[in-house]
């Protein structure tokens, strides 16, 4: 399988790595009240949160596309293994848990 995907794993992995990269959730408020954290108060009607999930999803396709390129074309992929860490590594801060894991 990994003769197959040379051809084509430099244009795949950037792709990937540029969805990883370029990729951000909108957040959307309901209402015009904004939260801060430099209140004490609990009344504040922050309304609801949307986050664009399509987004979510589409950075996690791009995570799971560099997995499996990897353990199918392991000698192929190490030359991309550098920039696949660097690009991980900025996402274990990501709020969205199954971006994270």
């Amino acid at each position: 399988m990994g003769n197959s995907f040379k051809p084509y794993m430099g244009e795949i992995v950037s792709i990937a790595s540029e969805v990883i990269k370029t990729a951000k959730p909108h957040v959307c408020h309901t209402n015009n009240n904004m939260f801060s954290l430099d209140t004490d108060s609990e009344d504040e009607d922050v309304g609801e949160l949307y986050v664009d999930q399509n987004v979510i999803e589409e950075i996690n396709a791009a995570i799971h596309c560099l997995g499996q390129i990897a353990v199918a074309c392991p000698v192929e992929y190490t030359s991309y293994l550098k920039d696949t860490i660097m690009l991980l590594e900025n996402l274990q801060c990501n709020y969205d848990d199954s971006v994270r894991s």
